[in-house]
């Protein structure tokens, strides 16, 4: 059974990580969507998100990183994937996914497989990565360290 992964990642986080390694384990490939919305002011481009993807999956032989645009149904339903993974941190997250699973399920028929994110990964979040990195903020224990050491290259303010 093949399973797909969405989001943003901008930038990929611990958190994200933990789904992809785990997903990965259940799934005989994993697709990791990295969604490109051209109304959305992204901190990172998608060819350095799909970057930075691909610098922390490199140990993840199953993953195939590929990005798209519009509806997940109909991604789903091209790779002919009927299996969605999502990380749940907290009853915010719970609440968004499950609204999402029902819409993609009546949209494409498509099944998601929730998983709660590991201990010390809840509080992990993109938005609090990106202040971080904004602010020059220590990113080390919320970022894959390869990540960690891309983003301090080329983004200046991520230098402390």
């Amino acid at each position: 059974m093949d399973m797909v992964f969405p989001g943003s990642f901008d930038p990929i986080t611990l958190g994200h990580l933990d789904i992809i390694e785990r997903s990965a384990a259940l799934a005989d490939t994993l697709y990791v969507a990295v969604l490109n919305n051209p109304a959305k002011n992204y901190c990172f481009s998608l060819k350095d998100r799909m970057y930075m993807i691909s610098l922390a999956t490199r140990h993840v032989k199953n993953v195939r990183i590929e990005y798209f645009d519009g509806l997940l149904a109909d991604y789903c339903h091209k790779k002919g994937v009927r299996v969605v993974a999502r990380g749940i941190r907290n009853n915010l997250d719970y609440e968004y996914e499950r609204d999402m699973a029902h819409a993609n399920k009546q949209l494409g028929g498509l099944e998601t497989l929730f998983m709660v994110t590991k201990v010390g990964a809840s509080y992990i979040s993109s938005t609090t990565v990106r202040e971080l990195i904004h602010f020059g903020g220590d990113t080390t224990g919320f970022l894959p360290e390869s990540v960690r050491e891309y983003i301090e290259k080329t983004k200046p303010e991520a230098k402390k």
